[in-house]
């Protein structure tokens, strides 16, 4: 069977990442499926082209196509659905929905009576390998353990916390500065997201710095902020580096750097909410309350999202240092999982199981040719 898939922009960096990830991925679970895939752009053949057309974007670019079955995959990161969401799922030329997380299709089921199916997402666990990993403040001759974080410098990622976190005397003074272990916090953004930062982000840009294979270093104390855009091969090896990965994201539709982080077996504190729950719970992360937030996200939008709890997630940064070895047995089921739950093979089945509902949805009806927001 042939299906269409509608190309959009999205880049391989900033807020739109994960977008980019999904739209090959998506693809590569519809020929694991068993479908011949034809990517299209602006216009479609009514009579040649494939009947039904898949799209996935952010909704100020969806665009479905006149005459033909259009799904819409997309995925929301709050509590609450923007308008520009809910004016997607009621275009009329809009016959289904998909997403990659529970979470997601709860919240678009309350807002939208058309089917919206759960396809999840993959990782590429060959990529992001699991590697052992072994620590003790104890050692003379240990490296500094490493915090890691790789994500956009927005407000909802959660990077202006970890800043606030990581300079509060709970930290550096009390157990830093009791217990003495060597720590550093190495955050990986995308130079299209600086403009974004937070405050503490523009005062290290002040800052001198230096290039390094066409990114920026920014440098202070403990901290270091790198731009650079990286290859998929070369994230992995900060991943397999690094001793823990932060994420206090304030709201995900998917959480694509956390699971590539669990894949590698690197133990992870992340807030307890939103799209990564799937895969993520008590058994495979250190997981950080919150209290259900309004937050102001990029474009001046206001979202419900997650506040994590800043005592809360001292305990579990903590926890983590004080049984590394047990954090490790948590980060190897967690890759473990990973590979067995969170793969586009998985993924294909998924797909496969939604097109042949909506296929056999329609055969008796007509599809619209017209039709506007």
């Amino acid at each position: 069977m042939r299906v269409a898939w509608k190309c959009y922009p999205h880049l391989l960096q900033g807020n739109t990442a994960g977008y980019a990830v999904a739209n090959a991925g998506y693809q590569h679970a519809l020929r694991l499926a068993g479908y011949e895939v034809v990517e299209v752009e602006q216009a479609m053949h009514l009579d040649l082209d494939p009947e039904i057309v898949l799209h996935w974007s952010v909704p100020e670019l969806y665009a479905p196509f006149p005459g033909k079955i259009n799904i819409y995959g997309t995925v929301s990161e709050a509590l609450n659905v923007r308008p520009a969401f809910r004016a997607c799922f009621d275009h009329p030329l809009t016959t289904a929905i998909f997403t990659p997380s529970s979470f997601c299709q709860r919240i678009f089921r309350c807002v939208t009576h058309k089917p919206v199916f759960l396809c999840g997402h993959g990782v590429e666990s060959e990529t992001f390998g699991y590697v052992q990993r072994a620590w003790s403040q104890l050692a003379a001759d240990q490296r500094p353990f490493v915090f890691l974080y790789v994500g956009s410098s927005n407000p909802r990622k959660g990077s202006d916390f970890l800043f606030e976190w990581w300079q509060s005397r709970e930290w550096q003074h009390v157990w830093v500065g009791l217990h003495g272990p060597p720590v550093r916090l190495y955050l990986k953004v995308s130079d299209l997201d600086f403009a974004k930062a937070c405050l503490e982000l523009w005062r290290m840009h002040d800052r001198p710095v230096r290039q390094e294979y066409g990114g920026l270093v920014y440098q202070d104390g403990t901290v270091t902020v790198y731009t650079r855009h990286v290859p998929a091969e070369v994230l992995a090896v900060l991943y397999q580096h690094a001793h823990c990965f932060v994420f206090p994201s304030r709201g995900e539709g998917f959480g694509l750097t956390l699971a590539e982080a669990m894949s590698t077996g690197l133990p992870c504190v992340a807030t307890r909410f939103s799209g990564y729950l799937d895969y993520c719970n008590e058994d495979t992360a250190f997981l950080v309350d919150f209290t259900p937030t309004p937050l102001l996200g990029i474009n001046g939008r206001t979202f419900i999202g997650a506040a994590p709890d800043k005592d809360d997630w001292c305990r579990q940064v903590q926890a983590v240092l004080a049984d590394y070895r047990g954090a490790v047995v948590r980060g190897t089921r967690a890759a473990v999982r990973m590979r067995q739950e969170v793969t586009w093979s998985r993924v294909s089945q998924q797909m496969r199981a939604m097109l042949e509902v909506v296929a056999g949805a329609t055969t008796e009806m007509s599809v619209p040719s017209t039709g506007s927001a």
